[in-house]
């Protein structure tokens, strides 16, 4: 039903933890699809071991560094589920994150992208900030005005239905940075969107970080 969208780039110190945030999901008609965006540490090592772990439901694919616009297209072009879900290399999810979201679609066929809230952890997986999203009415339904001040929508907390995915385009590869916000705005113009007012993303800030 769900396809996990992992691009990893240099991720050695968290990949591991990630993936296994992803499998223990209490939905499991998941799989997980990570994109190796020419990384040049163990991750590769890693993603081969995980692979052998669940075969069949890991697969990893190796691609000529290009961004992480790129590696999350070319994950998307290889996903077999009905949705997509995505998930940065450093970031976890509670056990009930996709479950969650799943029964969201089912409530409502006419659903795009479906997010969540999320909290702040640090280096050492603590949370250091919970519920950071102030979430309310102008944040469900049609928001594209809305976004349009001010991204809420932390992309690894995103699901999206697939077909709605590809119709937009994906991610912009031109984009280095903001490649979430210029999708998110693409979705948002023609779908509705949704979420669940629950810390189901552990975002995790770091030195090592794209962001930072």
């Amino acid at each position: 039903v769900v396809s996990v969208i992992i691009p990893v780039y240099n991720g050695q110190r968290y990949l591991a933890e990630t993936i296994d945030s992803v499998i223990a999901q209490n939905m499991t008609d998941w799989e997980i699809i990570a994109v190796n965006d020419g990384s040049t540490d163990r991750s590769p090592a890693i993603l081969e071991e995980y692979t052998r772990k669940k075969p069949g439901r890991i697969r990893f694919v190796t691609v000529k560094n290009g961004g992480v616009s790129r590696a999350r297209n070319a994950g998307v072009v290889l996903a077999r589920g009905t949705f997509i879900a995505f998930i940065d290399q450093d970031d976890l999810w509670a056990p009930e994150k996709i479950g969650q979201q799943v029964a969201q679609f089912n409530n409502n066929e006419k659903l795009g992208l479906s997010f969540t809230n999320e909290s702040i952890i640090d280096e050492t997986g603590t949370v250091v900030l919970e519920n950071v999203l102030k979430l309310g009415p102008r944040q469900h339904g049609k928001i594209f005005e809305c976004l349009l001040f001010d991204n809420f929508i932390p992309i690894s907390s995103v699901m999206v239905k697939k077909e709605l995915f590809l119709n937009a385009g994906g991610f912009n590869p031109a984009f280095s940075l903001a490649e979430d916000y210029d999708f998110l705005l693409k979705i948002a113009r023609v779908a509705p969107v949704d979420y669940i007012n629950e810390p189901l993303l552990r975002y995790r800030e770091h030195g090592e970080s794209g962001t930072h």
